[in-house]
C-alpha cells in the first residue's frame, strides 16, 4: 500500500486537504498543467510535461505554435488545461509529421520535458537504464528474469537486486532462540 499511495502524485494529498476525489480526464492529468499527457506520433507515443511558463514558451516555439504565445491567458496552467483541445490541435499536427524519437529529441533540445513511451522489451534494453545498472538478475525467478535493482546502495557489498524469499521455516530456529 505504501508504494501505491506514494505513486498517486497529489491525489491523496488533494483529498486530505480539500475532500475532493480526483476525477478522470481521459488521457489528461486532471487539475494540472497542459500539455502534460501522452501523445501519438507517427510510429508510437511520447509523454510531454511542460509545466512551467518557460517550458510552455519553449514548447510553443518548438512545435511552431507561436500564435498560442500571443494569448496571455494561456500563460496560466489552469487556462491551458481548460483549453487543452486548442493546445493539442497544433501539437497533434506537428507530431503527425515526426516519429516519437524525433519529437522527443526536438523537444528535449529545447528543454521541454519529453520522453518516448516504451514497451516492455524496449524498456529492458533501454541504454540509459542498462548503463546505470537499473536492472538486476533474479535467477530465483528464472534464467533471464530481471527486476529493478535497489534504488540506492550503501557500501560496496550491498545487494543490487532482489533475492529469493526465505524457505518456509528457514529462520524459525534463530528467531525463536532470541
Amino acid at each position: 500500500m505504501e508504494a501505491m499511495a506514494a505513486a498517486h502524485q497529489w491525489t491523496l494529498v488533494m483529498y486530505s486537504h480539500t475532500g475532493v476525489v480526483k476525477g478522470r480526464w481521459g488521457n489528461r492529468l486532471g487539475e494540472s498543467h497542459h500539455p502534460m499527457a501522452l501523445f501519438p506520433a507517427k510510429d508510437g507515443w511520447l509523454c510531454i510535461g511542460a509545466a512551467s511558463l518557460e517550458q510552455w514558451e519553449r514548447f510553443c516555439i518548438t512545435i511552431g505554435a507561436v500564435e498560442l504565445l500571443a494569448d496571455e491567458r494561456l500563460f496560466a496552467p489552469a487556462e491551458r488545461f481548460d483549453r487543452a483541445d486548442e493546445v493539442d490541435a497544433p501539437l497533434l499536427a506537428w507530431l503527425a509529421t515526426r516519429t516519437a524519437t524525433e519529437a522527443v529529441e526536438e523537444l528535449q533540445a529545447n528543454r521541454v520535458p519529453a520522453g518516448k513511451v516504451l514497451d516492455f522489451a524496449q524498456l529492458l534494453e533501454e541504454p540509459h537504464l542498462r548503463e546505470r545498472g537499473f536492472w538486476a538478475p533474479a535467477r530465483h525467478l528464472g534464467a533471464s528474469a530481471r527486476v529493478p535493482a535497489a534504488p540506492y546502495r550503501v557500501g560496496a557489498g550491498a545487494a543490487a537486486g532482489a533475492s529469493a524469499a526465505p524457505a518456509l521455516g528457514e529462520h524459525t530456529a534463530p528467531v525463536l532462540a532470541e
